[in-house]
């Protein structure tokens, strides 16, 4: 049976992973998305997600929801592939012009083969002057 911890998962502008050092660069970490008016569309998000483990290739979903509707708003299936034990595997989910019908608070969960893990990265979409 195979080992999996997720280490933590972000919620941000964008990242990177840079392709000399594979350091990761994580640009614009909030906690809150503010709107003109609803429905909204926010052009670009990103998720960052840390593994370690067993070596291996992982299936991996990240799902946002509505947390209070438990609404599923977008889900990125993809594989997740760590080289060696000991070793962190990071996955950068990028979201383009996600809507959002309502305001309120948004959960960004992991799911690594089938199995939905402790962390998520928690945010609210609010309409400006609403704070």
């Amino acid at each position: 049976m195979e080992n999996i911890k997720l280490n933590f998962v972000i919620i941000c502008d964008n990242a990177i992973i840079a392709e000399d050092n594979k350091s990761l660069y994580i640009l614009g970490v909030f906690d809150t998305i503010f709107a003109d008016r609803f429905p909204a569309r926010h052009p670009r998000f990103s998720i960052v997600v840390n593994v370690s483990g067993d070596p291996g290739e992982y299936p991996i979903i990240i799902k946002i929801k509505h947390k209070d509707t438990q609404e599923k708003i977008v889900e990125l299936p993809t594989k997740l592939y760590i080289s060696g034990t000991g070793r962190k595997a990071q996955f950068i989910g990028t979201f383009l012009n996600i809507q959002f019908k309502n305001e309120g608070e948004y959960v960004g969960e992991v799911f690594i083969n089938d199995k939905l893990q402790d962390l998520t990265t928690n945010f609210f979409v609010k309409q400006k002057g609403n704070n």
